[in-house]
């Protein structure tokens, strides 16, 4: 509970972390884990939005502040991103290991269900709706941060994923677990005049030769190479079951 409605934080040590009590009520009567903040007032603006100023999800974790930007954070049609999303409630304080403060999202509801919202916006006007997406999900990038989209949504989807992972092994670009497996993936665009079969195969000998997958037992490597002129993964090379 505590990293799924926990987190939010407004005073300058980035101590008192208070739950949200809607959903932490919800849970407590359903029982189960859900986006119950975003159920309420889905918020189509704060999609809209980080898509007009080709904004990532990603781009805010451990997203360092000043005082100053507290004291000001500026009024919310002229702000930054960053002062936009912390006034509007998806991005909140934290205190840094170096002892600055950063923003971030405040536990995995808000993140998941603002992943949701930015895949949701990649994808609209397609014909299909989301739901579908999620089993084409490979065959459907349209934009260059692509590590960034299916990251993005993946977590739309409720599936568990991280992103360049930090170890002395080294960093792989996702990891991803789900229904009780593991996945290390690698990615890599084949750009005009490069093979992206080549470039699969590269990903999955990374993952291999810098032993990505060691902290995480009987996981499955998967290099994915992405072919930039047709904005696909068109080559996938795994581990074989």
């Amino acid at each position: 509970m505590r990293y799924y409605y926990n987190g939010f934080t407004f005073d300058r040590d980035a101590k008192v972390r208070l739950y949200n009590p809607y959903s932490t009520l919800s849970f407590f009567a359903d029982k189960f884990f859900l986006n119950y903040w975003m159920v309420t007032g889905r918020s189509k603006l704060i999609a809209d939005y980080m898509k007009q100023h080709q904004l990532t999800v990603e781009q805010f974790r451990d997203f360092p502040v000043t005082i100053d930007f507290l004291e000001n954070p500026g009024d919310m049609d002229v702000t930054s991103p960053e002062g936009f999303l912390y006034q509007s409630g998806y991005l909140s304080l934290q205190k840094l290991k170096s002892g600055g403060l950063a923003l971030d999202y405040p536990n995995t509801e808000v993140l998941n269900a603002i992943s949701k919202l930015v895949a949701e916006n990649i994808f609209q006007g397609k014909g299909e709706n989301y739901n579908h997406y999620a089993q084409r999900l490979f065959a459907s990038l349209e934009t260059e941060n692509f590590d960034s989209t299916i990251l993005s949504f993946l977590r739309g989807c409720g599936v568990v994923v991280d992103a360049e992972l930090h170890t002395h092994l080294g960093r792989p670009d996702l990891v991803i677990t789900h229904l009780g497996i593991t996945w290390v993936i690698e990615i890599k665009v084949a750009y005009e005049g490069e093979n992206a079969e080549n470039k699969a195969e590269k990903a999955y000998r990374q993952i291999i030769e810098k032993s990505y997958a060691k902290p995480y037992p009987h996981a499955l490597c998967l290099g994915l190479g992405i072919d930039d002129q047709q904005r696909q993964i068109t080559h996938i090379k795994t581990t074989p079951f």
